[in-house]
């Protein structure tokens, strides 16, 4: 793959990084206000330990809503500050790698992303195998839950 070719690659794996955070923000969001609005609706009943017993439900499902939210957003952080534009040889944030178990792009956690005919894992640096990663080259060769990955390229 030329220069252009590899640039075009990893911005393109980027966006799609960025609409998948997007996405998740957004449906996070809906998710609160509709949980919130939920709260502000329920009309108390006579057994009232039921009402606080709902109220006390639906309150935990927004904090975790809310956690999830700021996780998302940092996330979104992280991402905003992995230049796409430049190649790689030694794995950091922004890393397009391939490996024998498989491709991964080191941005944040996100799961499998598809661009064109490939699809690669998105795993932050801060993971156990980003951890791992981190400083490497290719064919250099790590050992994770006892299996031996080989580094095959680094871009």
């Amino acid at each position: 793959m030329d220069q252009t070719a590899v640039i075009n690659f990893k911005t393109a794996l980027h966006e799609a990084c960025r609409h998948v955070l997007s996405t998740r923000i957004s449906a996070l969001k809906d998710e609160i206000v509709q949980a919130q609005r939920a709260a502000n609706e329920e009309t108390k009943s006579s057994a009232g330990d039921k009402y606080e017993t709902g109220r006390a439900i639906t309150q935990h499902e927004i904090e975790k809503l809310t956690m999830q939210l700021a996780n998302a957003r940092l996330q979104e952080q992280q991402l905003a500050q992995i230049n796409s534009l430049t190649i790689h040889t030694i794995i950091q944030p922004g890393s397009f790698v391939k490996t024998t178990v498989g491709d991964f792009f080191i941005a944040a956690s996100l799961g499998e992303i598809h661009h064109a005919a490939t699809s690669c894992m998105t795993i932050s640096q801060a993971a156990p195998l980003g951890l791992k990663l981190k400083g490497r080259r290719a064919g250099d060769a790590i050992d994770m839950n006892n299996k031996r990955i080989q580094i095959l390229e680094v871009i």
